[in-house]
């Protein structure tokens, strides 16, 4: 008899599609790049001398990387996106092309992840009607035993853009990326030292604060390298990460709301560690994650000087 697939076998499968993820997004855009080049050789060299096979090669150079077919007449070189320049969309702008994330990764991760959503709509009534798609499965699991199901942020951003960036898996159920960069603090003039606050860690998905900046690919990228809003589950690893080497003895202490929303301390011993070091945090109660934006962060001992990033520290899972 078929029963749902166990959380720990799911979290195999996604994975792995997080994994396949990565490996693709590293040779999407620089494939795309290489076609812009194409495209740019032919307009400035190959058939720079002879508009017609221009007009009548560049088409299918150009829907390799997006766009329509270059408009009529000689003026071709303009049209590779802003003030002529061939990175961009221009006149070739409407389209996605062969070579484009939103092209690859959709044809690549939608079958897969609608299979995987009608197995567990499909089983999911023997464990819970509840269960319906990824999001609920996680949501059973985790309400049984606290954040049993985590997806990895790759096997997130695969999902993402299986639906052409129109869906997202639940921030509950998403661990953070390494190295989000909450703030540091500055041992200079001594205790209890100097905090700079750093980006508004997203615990919820389609955050405004920070915007998202852009790649060399014109992508949009999000907290933690995503390509949508992506909200992240209470932080389970945070680290202290000296930047600047410190000099005397140091005790930091981290203040942040905890998985329940009450106050904790969350501390770690850095005491004339060198750049580089990094140790995690560990919370007053056993177990205990950092569940919303930081309130404070002090030094106690006798160092005059040295900085500490607090940041997101190592995956829960390896790897993914």
């Amino acid at each position: 008899m078929s029963t749902l697939i166990s959380a720990s076998n799911l979290l195999v499968e996604t994975d792995a599609l997080g994994v396949i993820y990565s490996d693709l997004i590293g040779g999407i855009d620089p494939a795309r790049i290489a076609a812009l080049g194409l495209a740019s050789a032919e307009t400035s060299s190959i058939f720079s001398s002879d508009p017609s096979q221009l007009l009548e090669w560049l088409p299918y150079t150009a829907g390799m990387y997006g766009g329509s077919n270059p408009p009529g007449g000689t003026s071709i070189s303009s049209g590779f996106g802003p003030s002529g320049g061939f990175a961009g969309g221009g006149a070739f702008g409407s389209g996605l092309g062969l070579l484009s994330r939103g092209a690859v990764l959709p044809s690549v991760f939608k079958g897969k992840f609608d299979s995987i959503i009608r197995e567990l709509a499909k089983y999911g009534a023997q464990v819970s009607s509840t269960i319906i798609d990824l999001g609920t499965f996680a949501a059973y699991y985790n309400g049984v035993t606290a954040y049993t199901v985590l997806f990895s942020p790759d096997s997130a951003a695969a999902f993402a853009y299986a639906y052409n960036l129109a869906q997202q898996l639940p921030a509950a159920c998403v661990f953070a990326p390494q190295g989000i960069v909450l703030g540091s603090l500055s041992l200079t003039g001594g205790a209890p030292g100097t905090w700079t606050a750093g980006i508004a860690f997203p615990f919820a998905n389609a955050y405004t604060s920070p915007s998202p900046t852009t790649d060399s690919g014109g992508n949009n990228v999000y907290v933690g390298a995503q390509p949508t809003a992506q909200g992240f589950a209470p932080i389970k690893n945070t680290a202290a990460v000296v930047t600047t080497t410190i000099s005397g003895t140091c005790v930091v202490t981290v203040t942040a709301p905890n998985q329940a929303g009450v106050s904790e301390t969350f501390t770690a011993t850095l005491s004339s560690d060198t750049a580089g070091t990094s140790v995690n945090l560990s919370p007053s109660t056993s177990g205990d994650r950092i569940g919303g934006q930081i309130t404070a962060v002090t030094f106690s001992g006798t160092a005059t000087s040295g900085v500490i990033s607090i940041q997101t520290g190592v995956p829960e899972r390896s790897g993914t």
